[in-house]
């Protein structure tokens, strides 16, 4: 019964208090108080997390779905259709740098393909200069799970350095911090610098 109430959280219309409940789940799967075959029947209600237009929402949801997808509640493929939204996130300022944190799990999973290279051009050339150093931060991600190769990466080295000349001290001071990870994979080299 008290199972069964926690579901019927799970499947709130307040997406605050879905969201909430959706973050304990792992944790209620791992002390066997819930089953799997019972959270992946509402799983309905965990996709419309993964797209609402709340980033303060989608994010943390976005964040569960590595547990959720390893305990058998959600399968990878169901989630990949969803990836757009996730790709959203990468792209927002604030939200960029926590979404991060994901990436690599969703290429391990398989929900992000290793083919899917142009979301990973669009971020490290973005306008948003939040944005593009939020994937500049994140080189060994794309290198190291074979999105894009060190060439292709190289190709792109300008809008790097274009960090480097921020108006922001902040981003200027960040983008050194980069630099020196960018030469010791070869992306830059020390004349870039100088």
């Amino acid at each position: 019964e008290d199972a069964e109430r926690f579901i019927s959280l799970l499947k709130s219309h307040d997406e605050d208090v879905s969201s909430c409940a959706w973050e304990y789940v792992t944790v209620l799967l791992d002390k066997k108080i819930l089953k799997p075959e019972e959270v992946s029947g509402v799983k309905d209600a965990f996709f419309q997390l993964l797209i609402t237009d709340d980033e303060e929402i989608r994010l943390p949801a976005w964040n569960s779905v590595i547990g959720l997808v390893d305990k058998g509640v959600i399968p990878p493929d169901q989630v990949r259709q969803y990836k757009g939204y996730f790709f959203q996130l990468l792209s927002d300022g604030w939200a960029s740098g926590y979404a991060w944190e994901t990436v690599k799990d969703l290429i391990d999973r398989g929900i992000i393909g290793k083919d899917e290279d142009k979301p990973f051009y669009s971020l490290l050339t973005s306008d948003n200069e939040s944005v593009r150093l939020h994937a500049w931060e994140n080189l060994d991600v794309i290198l190291n799970e074979g999105v894009l190769d060190l060439e292709e990466i190289k190709g792109l080295k300008e809008y790097f350095l274009g960090l480097m000349r921020s108006k922001s001290k902040f981003y200027r001071l960040d983008a050194w911090e980069v630099a020196v990870k960018a030469v010791s994979k070869g992306v830059l080299n020390l004349d870039d610098l100088i």
